[in-house]
Parts: structure tokens; C-alpha cells; sequence
């Protein structure tokens, strides 16, 4: 098991909540349990041979209206938001001892929980001189 045999399955999970559910916005989604082999791991281990393999994968969703009437009533005040975190997820890494929880915040942005998938749309490709040309005209 690598990590880019992973890339499908994740993606394709992602790709069927978002048609089941397209009233919700995904703003968290990790890899809660491994079984591999009839064996649960909480992170992936390295350099396993298996003959069964299966995810536990959890989404933490928001609501499509909730987050538009949000970003329009920011919008106002030119704020525009680029992620968003649910304050349950995030107080689960906090350590009140360590941190605030806005530095908690920052951790998870950063990639705190290895766990949490992280899906980039493909970049678009170049394109040429002329295809910007008419694309700027039209």
C-alpha cells in the first residue's frame, strides 16, 4: 500500500457524498480507521502486504445556504473566505496547556491531523496565445 493507491478511492469518496448530498459544502473530510486485513490501524502502516484493505472515512459538512449567506454578508465588508473549520474538529487537537485555540486552528490548516485528506482540483492547463485572445471577447 502507497499513499498514491490511495488517490482513487478518496477521490471517487468524495466525488459520490458530493452527488448524494450537493446541498452540503465539505470542509473536513479524514481517514478515521484503515482495516487492513481484517486488521484496524489508525494511521497507515508502511511497507504492508495485504490482501484486503478498506477505509473508515468520515465528512464534516456544512450547510451550502448557511456558508452563502455567511460569505454574502462578509462579502460586504470585502472578506472572503478560502477555508473553513468546524470548531468541534479543531478542539479535538487542542491542548490548553500548549496553545490557544487559534494556534490549534493553524496546526490543523497546516496538515496537523495526517489523516485529513486534502483533494486539489487539477490544475487547468496553459493555454495558448489565441485561445486567451478569444477568451478574453467573449
Amino acid at each position: 500500500i502507497n499513499l498514491k493507491s490511495l488517490y482513487y478511492p478518496l477521490s471517487d469518496a468524495k466525488d459520490q457524498f458530493q452527488k448524494s448530498l450537493d446541498d452540503k459544502k465539505i470542509i473536513h473530510m479524514f481517514i478515521e480507521n484503515y482495516n487492513i486485513n481484517n486488521n484496524n490501524y489508525s494511521k497507515l502502516p508502511k511497507n504492508l502486504e495485504c490482501e484486503s484493505f478498506s477505509l473508515s472515512i468520515k465528512f464534516i459538512c456544512l450547510s451550502n445556504e448557511i456558508s452563502f449567506e455567511i460569505e454574502k454578508i462578509l462579502k460586504k465588508y470585502q472578506i472572503l473566505i478560502n477555508q473553513w473549520l468546524s470548531l468541534k474538529y479543531v478542539e479535538k487537537f487542542y491542548d490548553e496547556n500548549n496553545s490557544n485555540i487559534f494556534q490549534t486552528a493553524c496546526k490543523v490548516v497546516a496538515g496537523y491531523n495526517t489523516n485529513e485528506v486534502v483533494l486539489v482540483n487539477k490544475t487547468a492547463k496553459n493555454k495558448g496565445f489565441f485561445e486567451k485572445f478569444f477568451n478574453f471577447f467573449s
